[in-house]
């Protein structure tokens, strides 16, 4: 998945590019597309991978357990700090990818480019960012639930006066976990395409420096020179 999500990322901007223009789009030349900017997404999403949403609450389960529930209150509060940067950050690079695979730019200048997009654009950045911060939530939400889903159950075997074995609550939990599981790998996959989607018409409407070609237009003309 590291070196295959900036593959893929560049390869659905330019599916969807080219669903937008009506332009028919194999997968095999969107895979070429996510090759052409491998490096620069790669690196890009480097950079902000720190900004990452599941990174901040990976990074404070870590804390908690390294230091156990002592310090939870100065944990707690830089946590909640590192979360406020982070959704600045997220919101202020959102457009990076779409700098890097139409205006071929690199990772920095994309960077660059994004937040002064995102900001000369305020209203438009903060009511997509809201939206993703909601399907976000809901994601985490179902996958917390269904992580517990087997717990629950196991509780209530033993609620109801049954005393199953360790190999019957594993069997259990298993047979619970894995359909719920997939299901969540699905969804999570058609939202981040969604995301993706969404992304893209905001950084067209609030592109200043409009261009009239596309990601498949212009590999036509190179075909055709």
């Amino acid at each position: 998945m590291l070196f295959f999500g900036p593959i893929a990322h560049a390869g659905v901007i330019s599916l969807i590019d080219s669903e937008e223009h009506h332009q028919h789009q194999s997968a095999t030349k969107a895979l070429g597309i996510g090759l052409s900017h491998f490096f620069d997404l790669f690196e890009l999403h480097n950079l902000v991978g720190i900004f990452n949403l599941l990174s901040v609450v990976t990074f404070y389960a870590f804390l908690l357990r390294l230091f156990d529930f002592t310090y939870i209150g100065p944990i707690s509060w830089f946590i909640f700090i590192y979360f406020i940067l982070a959704n600045i950050a997220n919101m202020l690079f959102s457009y990076a990818p779409y700098h890097i695979v139409f205006g071929k730019k690199t990772s920095f200048q994309a960077l660059t480019a994004s937040a002064i997009q995102a900001i000369t654009h305020l209203d438009v950045t903060l009511k997509v960012y809201l939206n993703y911060l909601i399907i976000s939530a809901r994601t985490i939400l179902i996958g917390i639930m269904i992580l517990l889903l087997p717990f629950l159950t196991s509780w209530l075997i033993g609620w109801f006066g049954f005393s199953p074995s360790i190999s019957t609550i594993f069997i259990v939990m298993a047979i619970l976990t894995t359909p719920f599981i997939l299901f969540l790998a699905q969804m999570n996959s058609v939202l981040e395409i969604f995301l993706i989607g969404l992304w893209y018409r905001a950084y067209h409407l609030t592109n200043d420096a409009h261009t009239s070609s596309t990601i498949t237009s212009s590999h036509g003309h190179d075909d055709h020179h």
